[in-house]
């Protein structure tokens, strides 16, 4: 099984998208069926990771592909690199004030090529670059006081362009913007109507994809998918209600439970992350549901969360990462299948 992972993760490079079009398209959010059949899910590889004993995996919440390995994010947080075969390789980094230290580790992201690992601290201002096979230290760049202020998750379009997630902060409802690499900056280009009382709360678990260097995010309470900068490239119908600017702007106390209360109103509560792959988009509402949308056809499925004991009691919720050329998505270890710190690869069909 490690030598199809090993070739499932080489070289990954996004190819030409050709179903990928800028004009805006609307599908339906039909009724949720029954997700234990999985489809389109083809099948699954079970990544088991081993470690030294000086290191404890906390838990998994990214992972990323580096060319031929994983590069996975813990709780900790932490951020170590992994063979194909689940073998432990390096650290990147750890916390301190030290050149290549870290003190608020906000974000992880790895370069286009793969060859680098970066990190992301908030405290400094700064981002940290590592070598992605060695762990090696190798430079910073450092931005103005307040450019990664709330920041959340990273991902870059290309070299010199990374696109910023931030949390919700009382009125600094400022939740993306375009870090631009070459000239030290990070300008907002997308805000919330939504306030909070005191408390950070992120726009999503992993709120912003990119494939073939266009970038796409979502918006909590909003059905569209969105393509930086700030165009509508998708619009789902829902048969709930969906609040207006002017309620969202009254909702002062953003917070998880507003989500649940949305939910008990009948009203679209919205999705907490999207992976956009090759042929498919994957969006998950808060791991109570999960659709895929065919980028070909646009025609939607949500599934339900189920346990399936035919896989073990594997359950396709925590999608935490993505293989996108190869329509792989990487999900959490959630049930009793190995003792091991493991995590899922589910192939969706072509």
């Amino acid at each position: 099984m490690s030598a199809a992972v090993a070739a499932l993760i080489t070289g990954c490079k996004n190819s030409e998208d050709n179903a990928t079009t800028d004009n805006a398209q609307t599908v339906h959010s039909p009724k949720e069926v029954i997700s234990s059949a999985l489809t389109p899910i083809e099948s699954i590889d079970t990544v088991n990771l081993t470690c030294p004993d000086s290191i404890i995996l906390g838990t998994i919440k990214n992972v990323y592909v580096a060319d031929s390995m994983f590069v996975v994010v813990d709780n900790v947080p932490a951020v170590y690199g992994f063979a194909s075969d689940g073998t432990y390789m390096c650290t990147y980094g750890r916390r301190g004030d030290a050149p290549s230290e870290y003190v608020n580790m906000s974000a992880c992201a790895v370069t286009p090529a793969g060859d680098e690992v970066v990190i992301i601290d908030s405290y400094s201002q700064r981002m940290q670059y590592y070598d992605a096979k060695s762990g090696e230290y190798k430079y910073r760049i450092n931005f103005p006081i307040g450019s990664f202020d709330m920041a959340q998750q990273c991902v870059f379009i290309n070299d010199s362009t990374a696109l910023l997630a931030r949390d919700v902060y009382n009125k600094n409802n400022s939740v993306y913007a375009t870090i631009n690499i070459a000239d030290n900056t990070v300008e907002n280009f997308a805000s919330v109507e939504m306030t909070t009382e005191n408390v950070a709360i992120p726009v999503g678990w992993h709120a912003i994809s990119v494939y073939n260097g266009k970038g796409a995010y979502i918006k909590p309470f909003d059905p569209t998918i969105y393509q930086y900068v700030d165009t509508k490239w998708i619009f789902i119908e829902q048969d709930k209600k969906i609040y207006s600017s002017e309620e969202l702007a009254e909702m002062t106390n953003y917070s998880p439970f507003t989500r649940f209360e949305a939910e008990n109103n009948g009203y679209f509560s919205g999705y907490s992350d999207i992976f956009v792959l090759k042929d498919w988009i994957f969006l998950a509402n808060h791991n109570v549901s999960f659709s895929l949308i065919n980028k070909t056809s646009y025609e939607m499925n949500t599934y339900k969360y189920e346990t399936d004991e035919m896989l073990n009691y594997v359950n396709v919720a925590n999608i935490i990462g993505s293989i996108p050329d190869n329509n792989a998505l990487i999900g959490a270890n959630n049930g009793p299948m190995s003792e091991d710190e493991c995590f899922f690869i589910y192939h969706l069909s072509k």
